[in-house]
């Protein structure tokens, strides 16, 4: 099975993501995320913000996926992880992306 529901998204830190699943676009609007509707227009506005060159940051961003139920989330490395602690405390999947850093 495909998912369609792909979106292109740069938290408030200036981590960037390509979201695969249903998530709250509005709710990640309104925790300061940007959000893009292809990969090369996201990389474009990283390379601007962090001025970079496209091989900087092409193959960088991190892949969050629901998989199984769980949200996970895939680096620049191939190393999936677990998105901790989702529904606990009221932290939601937009939340995690939002406050994201390393």
């Amino acid at each position: 099975m495909v998912n369609t529901n792909v979106i292109f998204v740069v938290n408030r830190d200036g981590y960037y993501f390509i979201v695969k699943g249903d998530v709250s676009q509005q709710k990640l609007l309104e925790k300061g995320c940007k959000k893009f509707y292809s990969l090369s227009a996201m990389l474009t506005y990283v390379m601007v913000k962090l001025k970079l060159a496209l091989d900087d940051v092409e193959g960088q961003e991190m892949v969050v996926e629901l998989k199984g139920g769980q949200w996970g989330y895939c680096d620049s490395r191939g190393i999936w992880g677990e998105c901790e602690n989702i529904g606990q405390d009221g932290l939601t999947i937009e939340k995690w992306i939002a406050l994201f850093e390393m």
